[in-house]
């Protein structure tokens, strides 16, 4: 699918166009909702990154996990919390 990243925070507004997402991984395509992957464009990086991983089940203990392993001082992925708002636009006919 293709979409648009609008992020709000504390920095202000971001928009990147043209961004790519899809379902991520076999085991994740039968929950609601699903996880996904976001691929931004190479030339319009957000916060220095081009793709992100967006998990929601369970995301209580992987941003737990995440913190307490990087306290520890061992290698972990940076998780954040974040709210999407996922729209689909679509055209209906209109009676003439």
């Amino acid at each position: 699918m293709n979409g648009t990243w609008i992020s709000l925070d504390a920095g202000g507004t971001e928009v990147r166009y043209q961004i790519g997402i899809r379902l991520r991984g076999q085991g994740t395509r039968g929950i609601r909702p699903p996880n996904l992957r976001v691929n931004l464009p190479g030339d319009r990086r957000w916060k220095g990154v081009t793709s992100l991983n967006l998990n929601v089940n369970y995301t209580h203990s992987q941003l737990a996990g995440s913190i307490v392993s990087r306290a520890a001082g061992l290698t972990s992925e940076e998780a954040l919390a974040v709210q999407g708002a996922p729209q689909r636009h679509q055209t209906t006919p209109t009676a003439a």
